[in-house]
C-alpha cells in the first residue's frame, strides 16, 4: 500500500523502521545518566490486550490517559482482507476492545494518534483509503465513538493525520501531511478546519507529532526531505495563538534526522524525540540512533544523541512534568528487536529503563498521567495465545 505520493520521503521513513526491525546490530552502547530512584523501585510489565476475533495482524500506535484508571489506545487491525480502525480502553484493571466506526467504501482505515482532554471526550486521528487517502477524525463522547466531519474527509488530496493534541475539549490541533506538504487542522469546539498562513519549510515536509500545553501554545514536529541534497531534516513549528511559524531547531547531527513525537509539560519546556541516521554507504549499512531535543522557552538544543553502536529509534514521548519525561521506541541488536524506554529525571542524562521484551516488539505511543504511572502501546510478533502474526500489546509502569 502506497501511503504517500511523496515516494522518496515515505520510502525513507519506512526503510528506517524496517532497518530497526531486521538489521544486524553491533554491541549496544549505554545512554548517559544514572537511573533515578523511581526507575529502580518501580517497573514495567506487560498488560494483556484483547484482539478482535476475525483479525490477524493488529497494532496500537497511540494512547492517551486522562487518568491512571482510564486510557484509550488506537491503531488498526487486519481481518477479512481489509484494515480497520482499532480502539481499546483500559479501566485500571484490564483492556477491552471498543466499537469503532470505519468510513464506508474504505479498504484501509487507520488511527495513528489520540488525545483525551477528559474521560468523556477523546479525539482520534488517522486516515482512510479508497482509491486515494483522506484524513479521518473520530470522537468519543463518553458513550460511543463516531466519525467527525473534517475539511478533507471526502476529497482526494492524499491526506493523512498522524498526531493530535487537545488542551481542552473545545481546542484540538491535528497534524500530518497532504500531497507534498504538511497539514494542520484545528477543532474549535464546533468544527474542524485547516489552518492557513503558515510558511512551508521548503516543501516535501510532514508533521508527525504535536503537543499543546495550552490553546495558545503548541509545538509540532516532523521532517522535511530535500531531494536535491538527499537529506532529511527535522522540522519544528509553533502556534502562538494566532498563527503557525517555523522555529529554528537544533543543528542536525547527521544527514537523515527526524522528530517523531513531542511532549510539552509547559509553554517553556518541551521534549522532542526521534532518530538520526548515518545513511547507507558502500562500506557500511545505515544505522539509526535516538535523538532527543529540548525547548527551554527560547531555543531548541540536543539533549542526547546515542552515538554509533546500535540501531535505535524513539517514537513516542510523554512528560508529566518539566522534570520527568519518558520516551519509548525500539532498539535492534544482533537482528533482535527489543523495547526501548528512556527516562529523564530533571538533571543529568537520560537513562534506559528495563522493559519486557515480547518477540520482535516496538513501542510507538506512551501516556503518563503522573510521574509514577505510564501506559505504553505498540506491537509484537508471536505473543502468548497467538499462533503467528503481528499483535497489539501494551505495557504499564507504576
Amino acid at each position: 500500500m502506497q501511503r504517500h505520493t511523496r515516494v522518496v520521503t515515505r520510502t525513507w521513513h519506512a526503510r528506517i523502521y524496517a532497518t530497526l526491525i531486521v538489521s544486524v546490530g553491533v554491541v549496544a552502547g549505554t545512554v548517559g545518566g544514572v537511573p533515578p530512584l523511581a526507575a529502580a523501585t518501580r517497573g514495567w510489565s506487560v498488560t494483556e490486550t484483547p484482539h478482535p476475533a476475525t483479525s490477524l495482524p493488529s497494532e496500537l500506535s497511540g494512547v492517551s490517559c486522562p487518568s491512571p484508571t482510564s486510557c484509550f489506545a488506537v491503531g488498526d487491525d487486519n481481518g477479512g482482507g481489509t484494515t480497520d480502525t482499532l480502539i481499546e480502553h483500559w479501566n485500571g484493571t484490564s483492556w477491552k476492545v471498543m466499537a469503532s466506526p470505519d468510513p464506508t467504501r474504505s479498504d484501509y482505515a487507520n488511527l495513528a494518534g489520540v488525545s483525551c482532554p477528559s474521560p468523556t471526550s477523546c479525539f482520534a486521528v488517522g486516515a482512510s483509503e479508497g482509491p486515494s487517502s483522506y484524513a479521518l477524525v473520530e470522537h468519543w463522547d463518553g458513550n460511543s465513538w463516531s466519525i467527525m466531519p473534517s475539511p478533507n474527509l471526502k476529497t482526494n488530496d492524499d491526506s493523512w493525520l498522524l498526531g493530535v493534541s487537545c488542551p481542552t475539549t473545545s481546542s484540538c490541533f491535528a497534524v500530518g501531511f497532504f500531497g507534498d506538504g504538511s497539514l494542520i487542522e484545528h477543532w474549535n469546539g464546533s468544527r474542524w478546519s485547516k489552518t492557513t498562513g503558515r510558511p512551508r519549510p521548503g516543501g516535501n515536509d510532514e508533521l508527525i507529532g504535536v503537543s499543546c500545553p495550552s490553546p495558545t501554545s503548541c509545538f509540532a514536529v516532523g521532517d522535511a526531505f530535500s531531494p536535491d541534497l538527499f537529506v532529511l531534516r527535522t522540522v519544528v513549528e509553533h502556534w502562538n495563538g494566532s498563527r503557525w511559524s517555523v522555529v529554528a531547531g537544533a543543528p542536525s547531527p547527521t544527514a537523515f534526522d527526524e522528530l517523531q513525537a513531542v511532549s510539552c509539560p509547559g509553554t517553556t519546556s518541551c521534549f522532542a524525540v526521534g532518530n538520526a541516521s548515518t545513511g547507507a554507504s558502500t562500506t557500511a549499512p545505515s544505522r539509526s540512533h535516538t535523538l532527543i531535543e529540548h525547548w527551554n522557552g527560547h531555543r531548541w538544543s540536543i539533549m542526547t544523541y546515542t552515538g554509533m553502536q546500535k540501531d535505535d529509534s524513539l517514537i513516542g514521548a510523554s512528560c508529566p512534568t518539566a522534570k520527568s519525561c519518558f520516551a519509548v521506541g525500539v532498539s535492534v541488536l544482533h537482528s533482535t528487536a527489543r523495547t526501548l524506554v528512556e527516562y529523564w529525571n530533571g538533571h543529568g542524562g537520560w537513562s534506559i529503563m528495563h522493559s519486557p521484551d515480547p518477540s520482535n516488539p516496538s513501542l510507538r505511543g506512551i501516556s503518563c498521567p503522573s510521574t509514577t504511572h505510564c501506559v505504553a502501546v505498540g506491537s509484537a510478533w508471536g505473543l502468548r495465545n497467538t499462533s503467528h502474526g503481528q499483535r497489539a500489546f501494551a505495557e504499564q509502569y507504576g
